[in-house]
């Protein structure tokens, strides 16, 4: 190999490591764990909006977050609850309440056109959740229904890949806290309780002794696979012409 091109063929090569660089340095992640970052509210009509994918940054207050409880098999540091704006609705703050008993949170992210994705997370909690992504029910369950043999909670994981889509992206939960019971036992309790519907049937909502929500997740964007591919083809055409003026 001529001197020539021993030096095009470095110049490519080190061409090609500066796209495959800048494909990596643009490749997103998005943490969609429990925090401050989701918008909470106990309004049942913003919540419904964010159900269908109508979601504004604004929307809502930030979610607090952590949130104790006696769930000790969970991160503190990714559980949240609406405890008002400032947080002194929740255990331990300004007048020790536990918040209200139904709460909604959104999320909002952005897939570039083009790009690959994947996202997963582990969801659970006390006691009801319904899980929504871009207006589409993904998945409902109790804390009941999903503890151990040590009465600890047990997150439930879903694949978000299949959920998600070029664009901007909504996930919705709502969050409940109760029994999964019938109308008539929900009567018979008293306390404030009060029978409302949902995905899994008649739930029985009140008693906020130490609701929460626990969600842990990320989803990953890759920027367009045909960009490296394009600028590579660019390269090796600037080396051909620069070879032939020699």
């Amino acid at each position: 190999m001529t001197s020539t091109k021993i030096a095009l063929a470095g110049s490519l090569i080190a061409g090609l490591m500066l796209c495959s660089a800048g494909a990596s340095a643009g490749t997103q992640s998005f943490d969609i764990s429990g925090g401050a970052k989701w918008r909470a509210t106990d309004s049942y009509t913003l919540g419904q909006q964010w159900g269908i994918g109508n979601f504004q940054s604004t929307d809502g207050v930030a979610a607090w977050a952590p949130y104790g409880n006696s769930a000790t098999e969970l991160n503190s540091n990714r559980m949240m609850w609406y405890c008002g704006g400032d947080g002194t609705l929740c255990p331990g703050g300004g007048d020790g309440g536990a918040g209200p008993t139904e709460v909604f949170f959104g999320y909002s992210l952005f897939i570039k056109p083009g790009a690959s994705f994947r996202g997963a997370a582990a969801i659970i909690a006390d006691d009801f959740f319904d899980l929504v992504i871009n207006g589409h029910e993904v998945l409902a369950a109790t804390l009941d229904g999903h503890q151990d043999e040590h009465n600890q909670p047990v997150p439930l994981t879903l694949d978000l890949t299949p959920y998600l889509h070029e664009g901007n992206n909504v996930l919705a939960i709502r969050a409940m806290d109760g029994y999964l019971e019938s109308a008539s036992a929900c009567t018979e309790r008293g306390d404030g309780f009060v029978s409302v519907s949902s995905n899994l049937g008649d739930f029985c909502k009140g008693n906020r002794g130490s609701e929460y929500l626990f969600i842990s997740g990320s989803v990953t964007v890759v920027p367009e696979p045909g960009a490296l591919s394009l600028a590579a083809a660019a390269l090796v055409g600037l080396g051909l012409m620069r070879r032939r003026k020699i």
